[in-house]
């Protein structure tokens, strides 16, 4: 909960401003968007940014935020980890 303390004295205009954003870059419903907002601020046009293999596939970014709003970068660390050792599983050297 002290992630959400950061908003109690912000105005509420502003809140929804980076709700609005959210909404903009994800292109979800700004209800399924209040969680990750609250923990993360405009995190929807950073991810693609930072994770730009997953560029093409819009709908894992939606996901990590709805599915993991306390850390959704930590939810591509870990996929990427995932996906690097899958790989190397399946295409031994």
């Amino acid at each position: 909960m002290q992630e959400l303390n950061r908003f109690l004295d912000t105005p509420i205009n502003i809140v929804h401003t980076v709700l609005q954003l959210n909404e903009q870059a994800l292109k979800f419903s700004p209800e399924k968007l209040i969680s990750v907002t609250a923990y993360n601020g405009a995190v929807g046009s950073a991810l693609p940014k930072e994770f730009p293999d997953f560029a093409d596939t819009p709908g894992i970014f939606r996901h990590a935020a709805v599915r993991y709003p306390t850390n959704p970068r930590g939810f591509y660390v870990s996929y990427c980890r995932s996906i690097k050792f899958l790989s190397s599983r399946l295409h031994p050297r």
